[in-house]
C-alpha cells in the first residue's frame, strides 16, 4: 500500500464562548467512507482507493469546534483494493494495517491543520505542545 493522495474537503471552525476557565479539548478521528478512486494509475495489476475521513475538535464546555473532511488516496494490488471494497460495503470493515497507515497520514495533516485553525481564531490548541522545562540544579552540599 503507498499514499498517492491527500485533500481536505471540508474546513469548520467556529469560537463560540470563550469565558470559560476550564476548557477540554476532545478529538476524535475515522473513515467515514471508503469508495473507488477516479484517479487514473497506468500499471497493471494496481487499482487506487479513495478513503474519506473526519477530524473533529470539540472545545468543551461550548467553546468552539474545529471540523475537518478529508481523503486520503491509497495504491493497493487491485485484488486488495477489491478485498477492501467489499468489506467496506458489506460490514463497514478495514484491514487494521490499511486503517493505521491511512489514519495516521490523516492524523497528522489534520493535526497540523487544526493547530493553524485555532491560533487563527483564538482557541487553545487542540495538539499538547512540548513545552520547555528548565532543568533545576540540586542544592550545593554544605560542608
Amino acid at each position: 500500500m503507498s499514499i498517492i493522495g491527500f485533500n481536505f474537503t471540508k474546513v469548520d471552525v467556529e469560537r463560540k464562548n470563550a469565558s470559560a476557565k476550564k476548557i477540554t479539548i476532545n478529538n476524535n478521528i475515522g473513515i467515514s467512507s471508503i469508495e473507488e478512486s477516479e484517479v487514473n494509475i497506468s500499471g497493471a495489476g494496481s487499482k487506487p482507493v479513495k478513503f474519506n475521513f473526519f477530524f473533529h475538535c470539540q472545545f468543551e464546555p461550548n467553546v468552539g469546534h474545529i471540523k475537518l473532511d478529508g481523503e486520503v488516496i491509497a495504491l493497493f494490488p487491485e485484488d486488495e483494493s477489491k478485498k477492501i471494497l467489499a468489506d467496506w460495503k458489506a460490514k463497514k470493515n478495514v484491514p487494521a494495517d490499511s486503517a493505521t497507515k491511512v489514519l495516521n497520514t490523516a492524523l497528522s495533516k489534520a493535526q497540523i491543520m487544526s493547530l493553524t485553525l485555532a491560533k487563527d481564531v483564538n482557541l487553545p490548541s487542540p495538539v499538547q505542545l512540548p513545552k520547555v522545562v528548565p532543568k533545576h540544579d540540586p542544592a550545593p552540599e554544605k560542608k
